[in-house]
């Protein structure tokens, strides 16, 4: 396992297998073309020796040795080079070009920008399912009410603690007898989190009827009285839609999902190019504290372009709607902001972040830093007596790199090189993790709030034409019978008839999102129909260094390589294994 650069995009991606190298008949040869201006090279020995790209098109990238005949690479430090013994053949060091720009093949590499990285207070700590991330500073109430106090003129401020998350503590806010919010968030992203949600929800709200938070004011860098990025915003009226759906009519659940089709609507039909987070946004102004401390944003897409349905290959295409209408100049397209690129360690590593041309780069790109981190992990436990613990993570990363490396070698069979894209890709607005807690609903069940918009990006519309994620699930065609379920103690129905009818229920309520969605917009449905294989590999990718996924895949993955007629979707054999009827 090797890592490679693209000439376009300077992202890290995992190179070929080695039954690709070994058919070889030359030392040094090209091996792999996972996507245009995305080499591998390797030598006989069968060890890849990755991609330099010097600059220009017309230029050879080639591997380095010095007069003894041991290769090297270059780490890019301002074309500084620093050589690393690789031990094969190839053009000599006094052959090398100029302004070389290198990545080094065993996956320690630490780009510059995140080498002085403020993660303040925060802490990784590896547990039973991996790293989950920590508070080392709790954050202070008096240091929140004064800030508070700060924005603004009052007579009084309350602050109580009201739940944590994953990222952040969350914190009840009266101000003169108003109800407010603060979230004070974990430096998982520093900057960017905070920047892109702000500009997401100022965005969703100005083209979608959806009640969302309205940010009052926040801060994008940790140099506050807090100590940490926040957000203080209105509160949401409403209970979490789990806490009330059992009480709810089938009417209302009903009304609520034609509602949040109407909001995918609104967004399908708002769409950007390229595949990132956006930025911008009247609420921007307000955090003028830390704006001169942002970090460069180095190749924004300006968020102004919206698609032309004829670009999916499908008939018709929208009507773009006046200035008057609808305008996004002030957003731009740029890195994304999400889980799979900065958890534990993954900020650090030098790879692209987007913004991606193409959902095939953005695959490619996750790939890449999966394939990073666990190579990395199978490199430190490569030598010396291994503990049963350290055998076992040995074996996953060793699981997790064989399917990085299946899944690498499929892309061309998902990503046909006749579907290239000349421009960005289109792409939409998709809220991934809309669920029955950040749902909420009044006593009648209409919807009141719609909350977490953290990680929020903008997908390729294969990925954006999806159900709602409390949606989604295994297929229950009819209601469970409450007498064939156990009791609790008190007499009353068990959790796993809840789950079953509830399993019932979002398996009718689908079909009401599906032909709501004809009436608006039947072109959604259409990408929906044609792209359950490409939602099936982005959850290959999502959850490949995830054990309790890994026979689903290898499943799919062997079913796609054989060309079976028929292939189970990998989300239907993960949903059917979560199902069992009584």
């Amino acid at each position: 396992m090797v890592s490679i650069i693209s000439n376009d995009s300077y992202q890290t991606l995992v190179a070929p297998t080695v039954s690709e190298v070994e058919a070889l008949e030359s030392p040094i040869k090209t091996i792999s073309e996972i996507s245009p201006g995305l080499t591998c090279f390797a030598a006989d020995s069968g060890s890849c020796h990755g991609l330099i790209d010097f600059g220009s098109e017309d230029s050879s990238p080639l591997p380095v040795v010095d007069s003894d005949g041991s290769s090297h690479e270059f780490i890019d430090s301002g074309c500084d080079s620093s050589p690393r013994s690789t031990g094969a053949e190839a053009v000599k060091l006094d052959e090398q070009p100029t302004n070389v720009k290198c990545v080094e093949s065993n996956h320690q590499l630490i780009d510059s920008e995140f080498s002085e990285l403020d993660q303040h207070g925060l802490l990784w700590e590896e547990g039973i399912l991996g790293f989950e991330p920590l508070w080392s500073v709790e954050p202070k109430i008096e240091d929140i009410k004064k800030t508070v106090q700060s924005l603004g003129p009052s007579s009084t401020v309350e602050v109580e603690f009201l739940a944590q998350g994953g990222f952040n503590k969350v914190y009840n806010v009266t101000v003169d007898g108003k109800a407010f919010i603060m979230r004070v968030s974990l430096p998982v992203d520093p900057h960017f989190k905070v920047l892109s949600e702000v500009a997401t929800m100022d965005w969703v709200r100005e083209v979608t009827q959806l009640p969302i938070p309205t940010v009052m004011n926040f801060q994008s860098s940790r140099e506050n009285c807090i100590g940490f990025e926040w957000m203080f915003m209105t509160k949401m009226p409403g209970r979490p839609f789990n806490d009330v759906w059992l009480s709810l009519s089938f009417d209302a659940k009903s009304s609520l999902v034609r509602q949040l089709a109407s909001s995918s609507a609104a967004l399908f039909r708002r769409q950007f190019r390229g595949i990132g987070n956006i930025y911008g946004g009247p609420s921007s102004t307000l955090d003028s504290a830390s704006s001169s401390k942002l970090p460069h944003i180095r190749n924004p897409i300006k968020a102004t372009a919206i698609a032309r349905m004829d670009d999916l290959g499908l008939e018709g295409s929208y009507d773009l709607p006046s200035n008057d209408e609808f305008q996004n100049s002030w957003l731009t397209l740029d890195r994304i902001v999400s889980m799979q690129f900065f958890w534990h360690l993954r900020l650090r590593q030098r790879v692209s972040r987007g913004p991606f041309h193409s959902g095939k780069d953005w695959i490619a790109a996750r790939l890449a830093i999966i394939g990073n981190e666990y190579q990395s992990i199978l490199d430190r436990l490569q030598v010396g007596n291994l503990t049963e613990d350290e055998q076992d993570g040995k074996d996953d990363a060793e699981q997790t790199l064989r399917i990085v490396e299946l899944l690498i070698d499929l892309l061309p069979r998902f990503f046909p090189p006749d579907h290239d894209h000349e421009e960005p890709e289109p792409s939409a607005v998709f809220h991934d993790d809309i669920n029955n807690n950040n749902l909420l609903v009044n006593d009648d069940g209409e919807l009141t709030g719609v909350l977490d918009w953290e990680f929020v990006s903008a997908v390729p519309l294969w990925k954006a034409c999806d159900y709602p994620f409390f949606l989604q699930g295994p297929s229950v065609p009819s209601k469970p019978d409450p007498d064939r379920y156990p009791c609790k103690r008190d007499g009353t129905l068990s959790k796993l008839y809840h789950d079953h009818l509830w399993g019932y229920e979002a398996t009718c309520l689908r079909s009401t999102f599906i032909d709501e969605m004809k009436k608006l917009d039947a072109r959604w449905v259409e990408v929906f129909d044609k792209s359950q294989h490409l939602r099936d590999l982005d959850t290959a990718v999502q959850n490949c260094d995830n054990s309790l996924w890994w026979r689903f895949i290898n499943a799919w993955i062997q079913d796609i390589i054989s060309e079976k007629d028929k292939i189970q979707s990998l989300q239907d054999r993960h949903h059917q294994n979560q199902f069992r009827p009584l």
